[in-house]
């Protein structure tokens, strides 16, 4: 595996394929998944650690766009998005990487969710009738 810190354009030019990897751990009590030198499993910490995930300097610096060079974070309307969201939350940075992809942004859903989690625009039910996904008819079956 060769791993580089170039741009994805450059690397593509080169005839290499570009992958993103990442992961990011759901904050909270972590147990070590390592072994001792006898194959044992670790002992786990007693009490559980602070991620960075979860100080409120984080989410103060998400909410004021201060994203520049994060990982996913770091455009313009991104973190314009992020100012408007305000993430107070780590489920807020899932949401918001989730829903800045063309179909949600097409459909204006990630300013929705930043408006509505924040009470500045009201949620408002399917009307009744509509169901769910699952009730809403037939998808199309999709061919290779």
């Amino acid at each position: 595996m060769l791993i580089t810190g170039f741009d994805y354009p450059s690397c593509e030019d080169m005839g290499l394929i570009t992958m993103d990897f990442l992961g990011l751990p759901e904050p909270g009590h972590h147990r070590s998944r390592h072994k001792d030198h006898q194959g044992q499993p670790a002992a786990s910490r007693s009490t559980p650690r602070r991620s960075r995930w979860t100080t409120p300097a984080t989410y103060d610096l998400l909410a004021r766009g201060d994203t520049l060079g994060v990982f996913q974070l770091d455009g313009g309307p991104m973190r314009a998005l992020l100012r408007l969201m305000k993430p107070t939350e780590f489920a807020d940075i899932s949401a918001v990487s989730a829903l800045y992809r063309p179909g949600p942004m097409g459909m204006n859903s990630h300013t929705n969710y930043a408006l509505r989690k924040n009470a500045m625009q009201e949620i408002t039910p399917d009307p009744p009738g509509a169901g769910g996904p699952a009730q809403r008819g037939p998808r199309p079956h999709l061919r290779p």
